[in-house]
């Protein structure tokens, strides 16, 4: 245990891990013995690698799949109504949109970003 917290944790040689402070000392301005923030983070924690994938990466259009999955989580949480938004949808998309409706009697609302900007979303919700 001791070698595995000095191999993977260096900064715990600096810094004891019980330290005791007087009400008195405490009051002095006497703190508690650690390292900054960033060098804790920088000392004991490994660098995670890259991913290729970026997060929250906006499509310019939603597809079929996507429609498939919101689907698939209608379904599991038993949902009648759903709504779902991106920047503009593929026609196989729409067309799932529609199969979805009029074969499982279960609503989507594809609303796009600009419907929201614009405010259009009374119009379509209505």
């Amino acid at each position: 245990m001791k070698r595995a917290v000095k191999e993977d944790f260096p900064i715990a040689q600096k810094y004891p891990r019980l330290q005791l402070r007087t009400v008195k000392e405490l009051m002095e301005g006497k703190g508690i013995d650690r390292p900054s923030e960033a060098e804790a983070v920088d000392r004991t924690l490994k660098k995670a690698p890259e991913s290729k994938k970026k997060q929250g990466q906006q499509k310019d259009k939603t597809g079929r799949p996507d429609i498939d999955a919101f689907e698939t989580a209608m379904r599991r949480a038993k949902c009648e109504k759903g709504f779902f938004v991106s920047f503009d949808y593929s026609s196989d998309a729409l067309r799932e949109i529609d199969r979805f409706f009029r074969e499982e009697h279960r609503i989507i609302i594809p609303l796009t970003v600009r419907d929201i900007l614009d405010e259009e979303i009374a119009r379509k919700l209505a």
